[in-house]
């Protein structure tokens, strides 16, 4: 486990087997990570259910700093807040992000999808994450929050460097942070009174502070952003590799939703997040003291035998593969679920639609270096599109 926590690139390419051995292990503290290892489906389902327990004041590992420190406004809002606190800032944006509000966003989202796709059709030779991975999630989450198009590269540059600056790291650094998150909470602070759709004026109508209400904004976008970057180009390297698959999808474009599921429970971006117990209390049969540290390995849940047949197996057909916990469960389930599964379901659906094949132009991929975080950092594919583009008119 330890290899896949430390960046260990063949634990990355494949971390079935670190998810095998800490199982094997139970639950266990590992001084590396300063915290007890969780990793089984029903441990990991316990501790994200009770809330009142486990803690998510310091889900990113990281000590938080103190309200007074600056850093602070730039830290995560939701994810880093436990209750009664976290069920309220969640419900001033809760009805946004619903399914039925969601899929309102479609047509936009097709929109998104199809332009990217287009804008490649002269090249046999794509990067998957830097050609689309990278540029749709951003697209779609500023659309949703009601940020213009304008804004978007400085967005993703800050939101990148402030994703480096907070995921997987030991500890919380202000001259890491501070210069990120000062510029994209001057730019949403400007971009409130402009607001006249999406989730800011929900925020900005809601009463918090002006800091919180640009650090929620904030917590938003780069939640909406780089792990939807990160399953999307883990999603087609499988597909690349599976032609016949890929055929089949583009016959019958309903099937998407189960490949998405699927995927979404072997390729689950975050590995994992922390809790902090807040009573003494037993995990697995293990006594855990209160303040203590717990790492909770979702990837490992998500390849636990005991809860799916033949887990290492892709199975697009598998009926129970949108149980995962991918995106954690209960109370801190994630927000943005469904339009994570929107914007797959459409720019997968669009790129088969404008293809004839895709193709893995390297059979392995390196990852990011990252403990928590696990992203390709390129996907390379070989195209052959259809001609003409289903959306050219035809004389």
């Amino acid at each position: 486990m330890t290899d896949l926590l430390s960046g260990n690139p063949a634990a990355l390419q494949c971390p079935a087997a670190a998810y095998h051995s800490a199982r094997q292990k139970g639950v266990h503290f590992s001084a590396s990570m300063n915290a007890y290892v969780v990793s089984s489906y029903e441990d990991v389902l316990r501790i994200v259910l009770d809330t009142q327990t486990f803690s998510s004041s310091n889900a990113l590992g990281a000590p938080a700093p103190g309200p007074e420190e600056e850093m602070s406004n730039y830290l995560p809002y939701l994810l880093t807040s436990s209750e009664p606190e976290h069920a309220h800032r969640r419900s001033i944006v809760n009805r946004a992000f619903t399914p039925r509000h969601i899929a309102e966003h479609e047509p936009a989202i097709e929109a998104i999808c199809q332009r990217l796709v287009n804008s490649l059709r002269h090249k046999d030779d794509v990067d998957f994450v830097k050609d689309i991975a990278v540029p749709l999630p951003i697209s779609a989450i500023a659309h949703v929050l009601g940020l213009p198009d304008e804004d978007l590269p400085e967005l993703l540059r800050w939101s990148q460097a402030l994703v480096e600056a907070t995921v997987g790291v030991e500890e919380f650094e202000p001259q890491r942070i501070i210069p990120p998150g000062r510029r994209l909470a001057e730019r949403i602070t400007r971009r409130f009174s402009d607001a006249s759709h999406g989730v800011l004026p929900l925020i900005d109508q809601s009463g918090i502070p002006p800091a919180d209400a640009a650090r929620f904004v904030i917590d938003l976008l780069v939640a909406g952003n780089f792990t939807t970057t990160a399953y999307l180009s883990s999603a087609i390297h499988i597909l690349a590799r599976s032609p016949e698959l890929a055929d089949h999808l583009r016959l019958h474009p309903a099937d998407m939703a189960g490949f998405v599921e699927e995927t979404l429970r072997l390729e689950n971006p975050l590995q994992g997040m922390y809790r902090k117990a807040t009573r003494d209390c037993e995990i697995g049969g293990v006594p855990i003291p209160e303040g203590t540290r717990i790492l909770v390995l979702f990837g490992s849940a998500n390849h636990d035998p005991a809860r799916w047949a033949d887990p290492a197996t892709f199975d697009p057909r598998r009926t129970d593969a949108a149980n995962h916990l991918t995106f954690g469960h209960g109370a801190h389930s994630c927000l943005g679920s469904s339009l994570v599964r929107l914007q797959s379901r459409i720019i997968l659906q669009t790129l088969l639609a404008n293809t004839v094949q895709i193709r893995p132009a390297e059979q392995k991929i390196s990852y990011l270096p990252n403990p928590i975080f696990r992203c390709p950092t390129a996907v390379p594919l070989r195209v052959t599109w259809t001609s003409p583009s289903p959306c050219d008119p035809i004389s």
